[in-house]
């Protein structure tokens, strides 16, 4: 079974909620960034909170939904379609965000304008001139990528640890491939796409013409293969808090490889993979000297950032919205503290938009935490540049439906107060 994770970290009052949804659980066929499209049923895992502030939260967040007119989407007659996300009028920020890849020509308009800002581009939209760097960390804890016996391992359009160029790690993962914990923790069974694929297929980047590409994973130029395997063990549930702890304070002293750092200088264009939100917060926050790195090039207008799904939500405030196979990697390695990289202060980053099974959710985290979600539905994009955010491209209106009938989604607020533990229901 799957769970849909909601981490809130409450600004001002400090405290964090886990919610689930009640919807049915997601068909494991589908493509990887279909997944993150519908709930599943409620799990097991809580998390402590602060009963008083959350009960009024909501009862805010119920109070909205049942008149819907307040409501972003109903406000707008739609989607929001502009964000500040708490960028400065004057930031240099070139950041694109999209569940989908580079679809359509209103994205790949968009991207062209953000690529003609850059100083190597001159003015236009040249990729020729550009150097592309894909980061392909968040696939990593996905039994196809490293499993060659998966029928998903040599998915045309799909990416493995072949592809993705790791040179350093070779975890011993067999015993895990189809391990259920007691709680039925188990390995992604999904598939990451390539983002080196062409316009006929998600992606599009392969298309544009860059003078070159690179494909890699942080992890693989910082860790060794057993405290991989260590991480797995701990998403698994396997490994306990406190190893998992000491893991994380001896990867946060590492220094940034030579090699690793020259891809990073030199890149034009970031290309963050999709996969798992939790593993790219992990990155993140473990290697503090990449993220760094990565944030000083990306704030000063030096490099475009590219995010897919799950690499669209670590560039946010945090990675709240997850929906992940286990809450493991969320509570015990990250210590229910989803926050990435930041480059978009004041939004929380939600790919694979649907009205009908998230924007309950979207407006709670939204009363509950002070930040905007972004709303970002398939075969759409976010677009930052000069401290403004605009949505891009043309979704699919079935999944943009409000159902108006009386108590429709009262059940989706009921799910949360059910899964908060001491906080009543209320009639």
């Amino acid at each position: 079974m799957s769970f849909l994770i909601v981490a809130l970290a409450l600004v001002a009052a400090q405290h964090s909620v886990m919610a689930t949804c009640p919807l049915p659980e997601a068909d494991q066929s589908q493509d990887a960034f279909e997944r993150g499209e519908t709930c599943a049923s409620p799990g097991p895992h809580r998390l402590e909170t602060g009963e008083d502030d959350m009960t009024a939260m909501l009862q805010d967040s119920r109070r909205a939904v049942r008149s819907h007119s307040q409501t972003p989407t109903a406000r707008n007659g739609g989607l929001p379609k502009q964000y500040t996300c708490g960028l400065k009028e004057k930031s240099k920020l070139l950041l694109m965000v999209s569940s989908s890849g580079v679809r359509g020509p209103d994205i790949k308009a968009s991207l062209d304008e953000l690529v003609s800002a850059l100083p190597a581009a001159d003015g236009t939209a040249n990729y020729a001139k550009l150097k592309l760097l894909e980061i392909y960390d968040p696939c990593m804890l996905k039994s196809s990528f490293w499993n060659e016996a998966d029928d998903n391992f040599n998915a045309e359009t799909g990416m493995n640890y072949v592809k993705a160029g790791i040179k350093n790690l070779r975890p011993d993962l067999v015993e895990y491939f189809d391990y259920a914990g007691p709680n039925e923790e188990m390995m992604d069974k999904s598939w990451c796409y390539n983002e080196w694929t062409n316009s006929s297929v998600t992606g599009g980047l392969k298309d544009l013409g860059f003078a070159s590409h690179a494909q890699v994973s942080i992890m693989d130029h910082m860790m060794q293969s057993g405290e991989f395997e260590e991480l797995v063990r701990a998403d698994l549930g396997i490994t306990g808090s406190a190893s998992v702890k000491a893991l994380m304070a001896k990867l946060q002293k590492r220094p940034v490889p030579s090699a690793l750092k020259r891809l990073i200088e030199e890149a034009d264009v970031f290309a963050m993979c999709g996969g798992n939100p939790d593993l790219a917060a992990f990155v993140m926050r473990a290697f503090p000297a990449v993220a760094k790195l990565l944030k000083k090039k990306l704030e000063k207008g030096r490099a475009v950032y590219m995010g897919r799904s799950a690499g669209g939500m670590v560039a946010g405030s945090n990675a709240a919205f997850s929906y992940e196979p286990t809450p493991e990697m969320f509570q015990s390695v990250l210590s229910a503290d989803p926050t990435g990289l930041q480059l978009l202060p004041e939004c929380i980053v939600k790919p694979h938009f649907k009205t009908e099974a998230h924007e309950v959710y979207a407006s709670a985290l939204e009363k509950g935490s002070g930040l905007r979600v972004a709303r970002i539905p398939n075969y759409m994009a976010l677009a930052c540049k000069s401290g403004s955010c605009v949505l891009q491209g043309s979704p699919r209106p079935a999944d943009l439906e409000w159902q108006n009938a009386k108590g429709h989604y009262y059940g989706h607020l009921d799910a949360v107060y059910d899964d908060l533990k001491g906080v009543k229901r209320r009639p």
